[in-house]
Order: structure tokens, then C-alpha cells, then sequence
């Protein structure tokens, strides 16, 4: 019996050559084999849609001077408010007013709501009445206020002329702030 071994004529660079193209080819087969496991987590897909923004149009009527009356038959000075929601929502109304310079004491009423503004001793006083919310709009809804001045000190009123009756000019601004109720 011959012993006779064969040696191999590759040289080390190319065993490891074979090694490493042996090694690649695995790689690329078991990359090949996991590709098919990830595919089940995988998903993709497509969509669409589209949003409007709801219109937001309100319209308010608000007075700029009113005149208090004492006399007779007439003792208060009336404007009426006029809020129109024209928006796709519903609001809320808040209404401030801010009395400017007087030398009587006054009242101002926003239908049942009543606040007092100046007292006596406080001529000239500037003062924000807050009547806080006022009511609701729906959609398309309409809505009047009546403000209402009346005078609380009738004796610092018509001290100032000695005439049956007296009329005063009572300048004031209206804040009316409308919010989008959610």
C-alpha cells in the first residue's frame, strides 16, 4: 500500500480566498433565508384625506354714545347690542364696557345683568364693567342686548342745572369678545 499523500498545490493566499468566497456564499444564503422572516413584519400602504376649516364670521352692532335722561317720564339712557354669528360654529359672547368720565353715579345694565360704575365722590373715574359671559350663539343665531344706563345718585345729577329735566352724554366703549366654543 502506497502512503503516499497528496499535497495540495493551492498556497495559503488562495486557501483563504476560498475560505472567504465560501463565507460570502453563505452570507448571501442566509441574508436570502431571513428576507423571507422580515417580510412577515413588513407592511406597506398608501391613503389619503382632506380637512376644511370652519368659517368664523360674527357681526356686532355695538353703540358709541348714549344719552342718560332724567325728567318726567324718561330716567335712563337704552342702546340695544346686536350680535349675529354668521360662522359654522358655535361662540360665545363676553361683553366689558368701559364707562369714561362722568360726575354722577350710574348703573349699567346688560338685560338682567347689573353693575354699578361710579359712586359718589368719584368724579371722573374710568372704570371697565366686566359682564362676563352673555349667552351662546348657534350658528347662524342672532342675538340682542339691551344696555340700559340708569342714574344712582339723582342728587349729584341735578344739582348741576335746576331744570325739570337734564340730559348728559355718557361716552363708553363696548368690548365684546366672541370665542369659538369647541
Amino acid at each position: 500500500m502506497s502512503t503516499n499523500k497528496r499535497r495540495t498545490s493551492l498556497s495559503f493566499g488562495e486557501r483563504l480566498m476560498f475560505l472567504a468566497g465560501s463565507m460570502f456564499c453563505l452570507i448571501l444564503i442566509t441574508t436570502a433565508m431571513m428576507g423571507g422572516l422580515f417580510a412577515r413584519y413588513a407592511s406597506t400602504g398608501e391613503g389619503g384625506d382632506a380637512a376644511r376649516v370652519a368659517a368664523f364670521d360674527v357681526k356686532v352692532d355695538a353703540p358709541e354714545k348714549v344719552q342718560v335722561v332724567y325728567g318726567l317720564h324718561e330716567n335712563k339712557g337704552d342702546y340695544t347690542l346686536m350680535v349675529k354669528n354668521n360662522s359654522e360654529v358655535a361662540v360665545d359672547c363676553r361683553v366689558k364696557v368701559k364707562i369714561e368720565t362722568i360726575e354722577f353715579g350710574i348703573t349699567v345694565k346688560l338685560n338682567e345683568k347689573e353693575l354699578e360704575n361710579v359712586q359718589e365722590g368719584q368724579a371722573g373715574f374710568l372704570q371697565e364693567l366686566d359682564f362676563g359671559s352673555v349667552g351662546q350663539l348657534a350658528p347662524g343665531q342672532e342675538d340682542n342686548y339691551k344696555l340700559t344706563f340708569h342714574v344712582t345718585n339723582w342728587g349729584e345729577f341735578t344739582k348741576m342745572e335746576k331744570t325739570a329735566k337734564r340730559e348728559e352724554t355718557v361716552a363708553f366703549d363696548v368690548l365684546i369678545d366672541v370665542v369659538q366654543i369647541d
